[in-house]
């Protein structure tokens, strides 16, 4: 009989690099196909030269792949965001321990924490965001364009926020290991390339977001009928993309951060004792 132990162990491990990979590869296949299908339709795209995404998955049946498709996207997102936080967590307190020379009582207040506050702001601003990417591809234009546009006016400012408030967090491990490294080691460089990377992302998503929202807003007549702004409409759409392919590149990041990590998922069955 076995007493205080478990049986039944199932594990399940894989790299954590598996998340933006899929996550990428999830947005990729559901834009690609919602265009294929829309243009294989012949459906409308608003009547501008350059078409918001939202308006390629908006009619059926790409409207389907596009709502369940950015959802998905969204979850592997709030993935993306809880594992980085994790990630950065361990090495605030590796990393920033040995460079401040923090003794072992752990206070998150020493000089040695920096970032460890911001790291949790980083999580929270993350999580809020996601939902809304999924919202915003279930209510489409056609049908509930006002709760559409709530959405987007949802989803990119609080992703302006997370880019920049990991990006910082992110400048705070490199100084910790500028500190640790004497020398210029390989996950140095890696780590100071992502940050380059990183702050480049945030700063060009902040300002195409800028063109594609409140200036871009301001200029239209009307938000939601395209036709006596064809011009405003096309450039807030490019500015659109722009904005999308920014956030693309900064979660593709995450690739080349999460390293060797590996997520391990185990389930085991409690025997009570007799």
């Amino acid at each position: 009989m076995n007493r205080g132990g478990s049986r039944g162990t199932v594990t399940f491990s894989f790299p954590s690099r598996f998340f933006p990979a899929v996550g990428l590869g999830t947005f990729f296949v559901t834009i690609i196909s919602c265009i294929l299908l829309n243009r294989y339709y012949n459906h409308d795209i608003g009547g501008i030269y350059w078409p918001y995404l939202s308006d390629t998955g908006k009619l059926p049946p790409e409207s389907a792949l596009f709502g369940f498709g950015l959802t998905l996207t969204s979850v592997w997102i709030a993935t993306i965001v809880t594992l980085n936080f994790g990630r950065v967590k361990r090495e605030i307190e590796i990393n920033g321990s040995l460079a401040e020379g923090l003794n072992k009582s752990g206070d998150p207040s020493s000089a040695g924490w920096k970032g460890w506050k911001r790291n949790q702001v980083s999580l929270i601003l993350g999580l809020a965001a996601t939902p809304f990417l999924g919202l915003l591809a279930v209510f489409d234009t056609a049908r509930s364009p006002e709760l559409h546009l709530a959405f987007v006016l949802g989803f990119f400012p609080l992703m302006v926020a997370y880019t920049f408030v990991n990006t910082s967090v992110y400048k705070i491990l490199l100084e910790h290991k500028r500190r640790r490294d004497r020398i210029q080691t390989p996950s140095f460089k890696t780590l100071r390339s992502s940050v380059r990377a990183k702050i480049l992302c945030c700063n060009a998503l902040l300002f195409f977001v800028i063109l594609y929202l409140p200036i871009g807003m301001y200029l239209v007549t009307d938000w939601y009928n395209y036709a006596n702004d064809i011009y405003v409409h096309t450039f807030r759409a490019i500015n659109q993309h722009l904005s999308v392919f920014c956030l693309v590149f900064y979660f593709g990041s995450f690739w080349y951060d999460f390293g060797t990590l590996r997520m391990t998922v185990l389930q085991t069955e409690d025997v009570k004792d007799d």
